[in-house]
């Protein structure tokens, strides 16, 4: 079984490695695309107690031992925690993401973290400069980060997750994807552009993809290009990063 792998399409716009911790989610995110990447009913995706992967720090380990025998510690690249579900999902024992990470520094991988959930004080203080924190925000309303990840955190948690690791020193950077609608990714921008300015690298920002959206793309995409510019803020741009990934 392979833990450890290379993300394949565009996925691997975002990271060149990346490990899967939890077979299910919390979040219940209504544009979720794992449930359709995984071929299963929506409803057997989402649990309120996610399970980790069977056998998961063992292959995890093995995998860590094959990358030693070829690479350098010290050229290692990140990995990313994680594309299918969450590794702070609500619900879920995380001291089980806590030893992933320990299991990736011990063989010299550093850890790009993406949550929708609280990152425990246990988990962030394993991490260090060579790791990233990063949260997926569409909103910072709450009411409809309600309605679209019932049960994630909410906007300001996740906020205090990058606030937390911005004082330890930890590289931050921010998923604004989808974008579900114009108000929502503005309030993001908004938010972002107060507290972190530049401090977010990289901002990440992306249509909706997985269901049918009821705008037009090109439209918001130069609305947002707009106040981007506006609030000096370094964005990339999802769809055109794709273009180049095979």
């Amino acid at each position: 079984m392979t833990i450890l792998y290379q993300p394949s399409g565009k996925a691997r716009v975002y990271a060149p490695l990346a490990v899967n911790i939890y077979t299910t989610c919390a979040s219940r995110c209504s544009y979720c695309f794992c449930p359709s990447v995984l071929h299963v009913e929506p409803g057997k995706f989402y649990s309120e107690n996610p399970l980790p992967r069977h056998g998961l720090l063992k292959w995890l380990e093995a995998d860590c031992r094959k990358w030693a025998a070829t690479s350098p510690k010290d050229d290692r690249p990140p990995v990313h925690l994680c594309f299918v579900g969450d590794p702070f999902t609500a619900g879920a024992d995380t001291s089980v993401t806590e030893n992933v990470i320990c299991l990736l520094h011990r063989y010299g991988f550093p850890v790009q973290i993406l949550t929708k959930g609280i990152i425990p004080a246990t988990a962030m203080a394993l991490l260090n400069k060579r790791d990233k924190v990063g949260v997926t925000l569409t909103t910072m309303s709450e009411m409809e980060a309600a309605q679209w990840e019932p049960g994630a955190a909410k906007p300001e948690q996740r906020i205090e997750n990058l606030l937390h690791a911005r004082d330890l020193g930890i590289p931050l950077w921010l998923s604004l994807e989808p974008v579900m609608n114009l108000t929502g990714a503005v309030s993001v921008m908004l938010r972002v552009s107060r507290l972190f300015g530049n401090e977010i690298d990289p901002l990440w920002v992306g249509p909706l993809n997985h269901r049918k959206r009821d705008y037009d793309w090109d439209d918001v995409k130069m609305k947002l290009v707009e106040a981007a510019h506006a609030l000096d803020l370094t964005v990339r741009w999802k769809d055109e990063a794709e273009k180049h990934v095979r």
